[in-house]
């Protein structure tokens, strides 16, 4: 079965400009967003343009307007109507189906470069990357945490960086973000519980200087929930919601809007702090320690009380770690012998292929994925690097697991790969995940207020581009 389809301006704008009047050759792209059949048990199967390979699942790249195609002049005016594409589709034992077809313009930012990520960052209904022409956010606003005056954005807008300068590292966490300048940290977006670290609860939706009189200059920064963490030459602070001792310093101080310093009597100076939910992590030249709340085994040492100051993750079995990631209730690091997880099982998220709590580290299964070099805690999921590619395990509600389904996994599951090649970072969020390759930066998930950067609101199970972006 085949048929022609066309590209209607229905937007009443011209597509596949830089400056809505010259035309780009990178055009428009139009792919399926969601594709199913009834009455059949096998998949529908699609077949691009020149009928080479076939394009299953969600989300998949089908072919590219661009030149003639957009028209005579290469660009698609109010009205206009595009050269026609033949599309082939095979039924299977389907005896229907049904599908969506999305397009977006393809085109560069007015300076004619495009958005090349160096990180990316997810909050709760947000994100954020750098760039090698700044810090860009997209996805909600409402409490200012795309840093500038937008409410929401589907695709990425600039950071106001006019008193911060330029960022090299950025974290978002819950309604607000934060990030590393030359000069220091700044947070911006709600202020509840102190969480910015200014000084007061206000929200701001522009980058603020974060309180650094007794700290130092801060290097390294970590949001999370309502609790925020950095690294500066003189060791772990943090600051925010410290109720369940979160804050690392001691008994009594339970909620902080400047950063207190985190106990290092025990553990040694940090290098690297992770914050999560209720607890934080870090890591010493001696491993790694975890702090606040231990309901479910989230601190690793053992037991499941609280503790306001570090405890020693138990590393008898792992070795010593060298990265940290604090999730909603777990926690995950790398050493020398790869990925182990602790803290609450449910949906698997330890990937030790089973949904028991674990007070100590477990060893994520590696059978088939090989030793990971890279592990990142997301709210109720977990994704990694290693050699051979990118795995996630855990809940999969809303697709963050990004292989091409919804079932939850307790072990490492692919990530689909197909139209974004290789991960060289990865982060999980709370419903969604994101990720950057050599050809640029991907997003899959929750949608809602557009916080995978497409351009759209809608869910997707595999990893789709980031509005506008390139690989390096």
């Amino acid at each position: 079965m085949s048929f022609a389809v066309s590209v209607q301006n229905l937007l009443q704008q011209p597509l596949g400009t830089v400056d809505s009047t010259t035309s780009h050759a990178d055009g428009v792209q139009v792919f399926f967003a969601s594709l199913s059949g009834t009455g059949g048990i096998q998949e529908v199967n699609v077949a691009n343009a020149d009928g080479l390979g076939n394009f299953t699942g969600v989300g998949q790249a089908f072919f590219r307007y661009a030149g003639q195609a957009l028209g005579a002049d290469g660009i698609l005016f109010p009205g206009e109507t595009s050269a026609s594409k033949k599309w082939q589709i095979d039924l299977g034992d389907n005896s229907s189906i049904s599908f969506t077809v999305y397009v977006t313009a393809e085109v560069p930012n007015e300076d004619g470069s495009y958005l090349r990520f160096t990180q990316v960052t997810l909050g709760n209904g947000h994100a954020c990357g750098l760039t090698t022409s700044g810090a860009y956010c997209w996805g909600s606003g409402l409490n200012g945490e795309l840093g500038n005056s937008h409410l929401s954005s589907t695709i990425p807008i600039p950071v106001d960086q006019s008193v911060s300068g330029s960022f090299t590292q950025l974290s978002a966490g819950t309604g607000y973000t934060c990030g590393i300048a030359s000069s220091g940290a700044y947070c911006w977006g709600s202020g509840s519980a102190g969480k910015l670290g200014t000084g007061n609860e206000i929200s701001v939706n522009v980058p603020k200087p974060v309180i650094q009189t007794l700290s130092g200059t801060f290097t390294q920064i970590s949001a999370s929930g309502h609790l925020t963490c950095g690294i500066s030459s003189t060791g772990a602070y943090c600051w925010g919601n410290g109720g369940r001792g979160a804050l690392g310093g001691g008994s009594g101080v339970l909620t902080s809007n400047v950063p207190v310093a985190v106990d290092q009597s025990v553990s040694g100076r940090f290098t690297q702090v992770s914050a999560g939910a209720d607890h934080a992590c870090g890591i010493t030249a001696s491993g790694a320690y975890c702090w606040g709340e231990g309901d479910v085994g989230r601190l690793g040492n053992g037991g499941a009380a609280d503790s306001s100051i570090p405890v020693a993750v138990v590393q008898s079995t792992s070795g010593t770690f060298t990265e940290v990631s604090a999730g909603g209730a777990h926690t995950c690091g790398v050493s020398s012998t790869g990925a182990y997880c602790w803290g609450q099982g449910t949906n698997g998220r330890l990937g030790n292929n089973s949904t028991t709590n674990r007070t100590v580290p477990v060893a994520v299964v590696q059978t088939s994925t090989g030793t990971f070099l890279h592990v990142t805690a997301g709210n109720a999921h977990t994704c990694g690097i290693s050699a051979s590619g990118t795995y996630c395990w855990g809940l999969n509600g809303n697709g963050q697991l990004g292989t091409g389904a919804l079932a939850a996994s307790t072990i490492p599951a692919a990530v689909d790969q197909s139209m974004s090649g290789a991960f060289t970072q990865i982060e999980g969020g709370f419903t969604h995940t994101c990720g950057i390759t050599t050809t640029g930066a991907y997003c899959w998930g929750n949608g809602a207020n557009g916080r995978l950067g497409t351009g759209r609101l809608q869910q997707e199970l595999a990893p789709v581009p980031v509005a506008g972006s390139r690989g390096l």
